[in-house]
C-alpha cells in the first residue's frame, strides 16, 4: 500500500515491518531473496527493510513515462505495467473499469452493449435470465434445434433483405442508364434532323433547238446566236424548307476559258425532302470575226463543212448555286461537265455572212486554213 513520501523515514513505520530482514513480494507466505539497491529505491534503514513498506516512486528518467498516466485511447487509466527488469509491458485495453483487487494483473473486459434490435433471440435469452417461456423450457436437444431454426430464419431474412436491396439497386441503375440512353438518343436525333445539309444540283437533260423552228438560229452580220435549255434537278435532303437564291450556268468551249453563253435563275423554293426540276434557258453567242478561229472551225466541222456533219456540238457547263436555310447559308459550285448540243442548222458552211466582203462561213474557214 502506498503510504506517502514521508512515511519512509517515519519511526512509526517500523512497527509494520515484515519478517526478519527479508523482503516480501505480492505473494504472502513466500520469502524472496534480498532486493538489490536499484535506481529509484531508498536505502533500507534499521527500522524498515520490507519491500512493501517502500513507496513506489516514478520510473527512471529515461523511460519518459509514468506508470500511472492519464488515459489511453481505449479509456483505461493504467495500460502500462512494468516487469521485474524495468521493461514496459503494454496491458490489454479494457472497455470498463479496472478490478478493485490490486493483485489481479488482467483487466476486466466488458463487452460493449449492443442495441436490442441488433441482438438475436438467443442473445436476448442469455442476457435476461428470468425468461422462462416455453421456448427456453424445452429439453436441450429441442432447444438447440429451435435455436438452429431461429438462426436459419434470421439468415433467410438477411438473404431476402440483401436480395431486395440488390434488386432495388439494379433497378435504380437500370433506370439511370435508360434515362442516359434516352438523353443521348434525343440529342443525336435532334442533331440529325436539325443539322443543315447541302443541296444537290444535278444536270438532268439538255433541250436543243429544233432546226425547223423559226427564230432559233440567227446570223446577223458577223454574230451567230441560238438558244438551248438545260434542265437541273435540285434535291433538298433537309427536314425543312430550303430557298435557292440564285442559280447560274456558264457554257465554255472544251479545254478553253472562252465562254459562249450562260443563264441565270433566282428565288427557287424547295420543300423538305423533295426534288425540284428547274429549266434554265441559255443563249449562245459567237462573233465570227472577233471570236477565236478554232471555235469557228470546230462548229463548222461539227455542223457541216462538206456534208451534213455529225449534228452535235460538244461544250462544257459549270453551275453555281447560292442557297440558305434557317440555320445555314452557303454556296454550291460544281465542276465542269461535258454536254452535247444538236446543231441548230445543217450545212453551216453555206450560211452567208452579211458584212459584204466575207462571203459564207465556208469561205471564212478555208481562209483560216490556208
Amino acid at each position: 500500500m502506498y503510504r506517502g513520501r514521508d512515511s519512509i523515514y517515519s519511526p512509526t513505520s517500523s512497527s509494520r515491518a515484515h519478517g526478519s530482514g527479508r523482503h516480501r513480494h505480492g505473494r504472502r507466505g513466500h520469502d524472496s531473496p534480498p532486493m538489490s539497491r536499484r535506481h529509484g529505491r531508498p536505502y533500507p534503514t534499521e527500522h524498515q527493510d520490507s519491500y512493501h513498506d517502500y513507496p513506489r516512486r516514478s520510473p527512471p528518467v529515461y523511460l519518459r513515462r509514468s506508470i500511472e498516466h492519464d488515459a489511453d485511447r481505449y479509456g483505461s487509466r493504467t495500460s502500462i505495467r512494468r516487469s521485474r527488469n524495468g521493461r514496459k509491458i503494454p496491458r490489454a485495453p479494457s472497455f470498463g473499469q479496472r478490478p478493485r483487487r490490486a493483485s489481479s494483473m488482467a483487466s476486466s473486459r466488458v463487452s460493449p452493449r449492443l442495441p436490442s434490435t441488433m441482438l438475436s433471440p438467443r442473445q436476448k435469452s442469455m442476457m435476461h435470465g428470468e425468461d422462462t417461456s416455453e421456448k427456453h423450457m424445452l429439453p436441450p436437444y429441442e432447444s438447440s434445434f429451435s435455436r438452429i431454426l431461429d438462426d436459419m430464419d434470421s439468415d433467410d431474412e438477411l438473404v431476402a433483405m440483401e436480395r431486395s436491396r440488390r434488386i432495388r439497386r439494379i433497378a435504380k441503375y437500370s433506370a439511370y442508364a435508360f434515362i442516359g440512353i434516352l438523353v443521348i438518343l434525343a440529342c443525336a436525333l435532334t442533331g440529325y434532323f436539325l443539322s443543315p445539309r447541302t443541296p444537290v444540283v444535278v444536270l438532268h437533260a439538255v433541250n436543243s433547238p429544233d432546226s425547223s423552228s423559226a427564230g432559233k438560229f440567227k446570223l446577223q452580220g458577223t454574230k451567230m446566236q441560238f438558244h438551248v435549255e438545260l434542265v437541273y434537278r435540285v434535291q433538298n435532303d433537309n427536314y425543312f424548307e430550303m430557298s435557292v437564291d440564285d442559280i447560274s450556268t456558264a457554257l465554255f468551249w472544251p479545254d478553253t476559258k472562252f465562254a459562249l453563253g450562260g443563264g441565270r435563275l433566282s428565288d427557287i423554293r424547295v420543300p423538305s425532302r423533295r426534288t425540284v426540276e428547274v429549266t434554265m434557258p441559255i443563249a449562245i453567242r459567237y462573233d465570227v470575226k472577233r471570236g477565236p478561229p478554232p471555235i469557228l472551225l470546230g462548229m463548222v466541222e461539227s455542223c457541216g463543212l462538206h456534208d451534213s456533219g455529225i449534228g452535235e456540238i460538244n461544250l462544257e457547263a459549270e453551275v453555281q448555286a447560292d442557297f440558305h436555310t434557317r440555320m445555314k447559308q452557303s454556296t454550291v459550285q460544281t465542276g465542269r461537265q461535258g454536254i452535247s448540243i444538236k446543231c441548230p442548222v445543217r450545212r453551216m458552211a453555206t450560211l452567208q455572212v452579211d458584212d459584204g466582203t466575207s462571203g459564207n462561213l465556208g469561205d471564212i474557214v478555208r481562209t483560216l486554213n490556208a
